[in-house]
């Protein structure tokens, strides 16, 4: 089995850049299998949904 892992981070800035901004911190980890036969270097395609305090997310082969 292969795993992507994407981290996902919060900041109280409106528009911030980089992960590693004042306030910035790490807020989970999204992991996803992997097809173990597929390509090495195979797309995925993630969407985040927010809504409250919730976070939907859709992993999508490419």
């Amino acid at each position: 089995m292969r795993l992507a892992v994407l981290e996902v981070s919060a900041s109280p800035k409106r528009n911030p850049k980089y992960v590693d901004e004042d306030g910035c911190q790490l807020v989970g980890l999204i992991k996803a299998d992997i097809d173990p036969q597929g390509y090495v270097y195979s797309k995925i395609l993630v969407k985040l949904m927010f809504g409250g305090t919730e976070l939907r997310i859709q992993v999508t082969d490419v």
